[in-house]
């Protein structure tokens, strides 16, 4: 099944592309379309990985990923897929080291926990 591919770049990457030299950056966002497409589409699973540590979000499967773009960058994204309207949407959070993917790993995954505990606090008060 061929899939609409959506890729949303946030604040933080976008900060990170700005950086880079225009030939850079369109090198950078290609790689990460191309293996995007590949993990989707065809089941590639060279480059895109989920740590055990960030695989459950609450009692959800956490949709939260690391794409390595090369041997200096990584892209922290998320994965989700709409299968009824054939959809995909692939939100990168932002770019950085390898030494630097713990942190920012932890900081994305406490503010999507941040979202879904003020959510339940907000269904709660409605009852």
């Amino acid at each position: 099944m061929s899939y609409d591919i959506n890729i949303c770049y946030h604040s933080r990457a976008n900060k990170y592309l700005k950086k880079l030299s225009q030939n850079e950056r369109n090198k950078t966002m290609l790689l990460i379309s191309e293996k995007v497409r590949g993990y989707i589409e065809d089941g590639d699973r060279r480059y895109i990985f989920q740590e055990k540590y960030f695989s459950k979000l609450g009692q959800f499967d956490s949709t939260v990923y690391y794409l390595k773009i090369n041997l200096k960058v990584i892209a922290i994204l998320s994965i989700d897929e709409d299968p009824i309207f054939g959809k995909v949407v692939v939100n990168i959070f932002t770019l950085c080291s390898h030494e630097k993917m713990n942190i920012e790993i932890h900081g994305i995954m406490e503010s999507l926990y941040q979202k879904m505990i003020n959510e339940e606090s907000y269904d709660e008060e409605e009852e």
